[in-house]
């Protein structure tokens, strides 16, 4: 399975809300389905202080679960890009993508891995894949979180994830 073209094509178009219109783009494809996606977090790295921001939040029901289930509020959460504990750093510092089971590896140090539990089990996500993104203007990570588990997750997923991460960073 491929990005549909389609999709590509209106991503490069964009105007507006780009940041959200990138975490609600798979929800108009059939890979949303295919994969079990839940939710999808757009990241960017803040090169002024070195942190990572959470910019957007696909609106899903397991999206709208964690932010309930949550103590802190979405754009709040920002995490230093040297934590090595943490999969979104490493990610975006070694641009390889991972797999996550735990999401307390993709909030730590923000949140404890209680509230980082509870915001997981609020969405109802059972891994997240995490893949990087490098523009011109901006980079970061995307986080894929999906209704399956971890064993479940096979070359295809992350090669669609990281055909949509490549993506992603031609436009940013």
């Amino acid at each position: 399975m491929k990005i549909p073209l389609s999709l590509q094509e209106k991503l490069q178009e964009l105007q507006g809300d780009k940041d959200q219109a990138i975490a609600d783009a798979l929800f108009q494809t059939d890979i949303a389905i295919d994969f079990e996606i839940g939710a999808v977090v757009l990241t960017r790295l803040n090169v002024a202080d070195n942190m990572i921001d959470r910019v957007a939040l696909s609106r899903t029901p397991p999206a709208v679960g964690a932010v309930r289930a949550s103590t802190k509020q979405f754009e709040s959460i920002r995490i230093p890009a040297d934590a090595k504990e943490n999969a979104l750093a490493r990610c975006i510092g070694g641009g390889k993508s991972e797999i996550v089971t735990d999401w307390y590896e993709l909030f730590t140090p923000a949140l404890s891995a209680q509230e980082a539990r509870d915001n997981q089990a609020g969405a109802g996500v059972m891994c997240s894949v995490v893949n990087s993104y490098a523009g011109k203007e901006s980079s970061g990570a995307l986080i894929f979180s999906l209704l399956c588990g971890a064993e479940e997750v096979g070359s295809e997923h992350l090669a669609v994830f990281n055909e949509f991460a490549n993506l992603v960073g031609e436009i940013s």
